[in-house]
C-alpha cells in the first residue's frame, strides 16, 4: 500500500487511513448511520441530502475488501480565530475482484462545528473512465451519485 502524504503532518497519514478503513465497512455491513455520522452535517437539508444518497454507495459485493493506494493532501487551510483544514483523499480499493476509488474532503475544524466529510464520491474504475479527468477539491456537498456526478461534470467542464 503506498501512501503519499503533501505538505502535511505526518500524523493525517494513519487518521485518514483509519478513517478510510471505518468508512469502507461502513459501507460493506450496508450501516447508514454510521455513513451519515462520517459528514460534517450543518442544516436538515444536508441530512437529507446525505440521507437519501446513501444507498448507492451499497456498491460492494462481500465485505472483505482491500485499499489498494491511498493518498492524502492538504487542500485548504483557514484562520481568522480558528483553525480549519480540508484534506483530500483518494483510496483505490479492491472489493470482489473488481477496482473501485474512494475519494472524500474530510473537514478539520478547530471549533468542531464543521469536521466531517464534505463530500464522498465511491465508483468503479470502470464506471469511472467514462468521465472526464476532474479536480476533486471542486466536487460538491454530498454523496456523489453517478446522476449528480454526470449533470456537475458537464457544469465544470462544458
Amino acid at each position: 500500500m503506498g501512501i503519499y502524504i503533501g505538505s502535511s503532518e505526518k500524523i493525517m497519514n494513519n487518521y485518514e487511513l483509519d478513517k478510510a478503513e471505518k468508512i469502507i465497512k461502513a459501507i460493506c455491513n450496508k450501516d447508514k448511520d454510521s455513513i451519515l455520522n462520517f459528514f460534517s452535517i450543518n442544516t436538515t437539508d444536508e441530512r437529507d441530502l446525505v440521507m437519501n444518497d446513501i444507498p448507492f454507495l451499497f456498491q460492494f459485493e462481500e465485505s472483505d475488501f482491500s485499499i489498494k493506494h491511498s493518498s492524502v493532501f492538504e487542500a485548504a487551510q483557514f484562520y481568522g480565530g480558528k483553525k480549519t483544514k480540508k484534506w483530500e483523499v483518494c483510496c483505490r480499493i479492491e472489493n470482489s475482484g473488481k477496482e473501485y476509488y474512494m475519494i472524500y474532503g474530510d473537514i478539520i475544524d478547530s471549533n468542531h462545528k464543521k469536521t466531517g466529510l464534505y463530500y464522498l464520491f465511491l465508483w468503479s474504475s470502470e464506471n469511472l473512465q467514462k468521465y472526464h479527468t476532474f479536480n476533486q477539491c471542486d466536487l460538491p456537498y454530498g454523496i456523489m451519485t453517478e446522476e449528480k456526478f454526470a449533470e456537475w461534470i458537464k457544469q465544470q467542464y462544458p
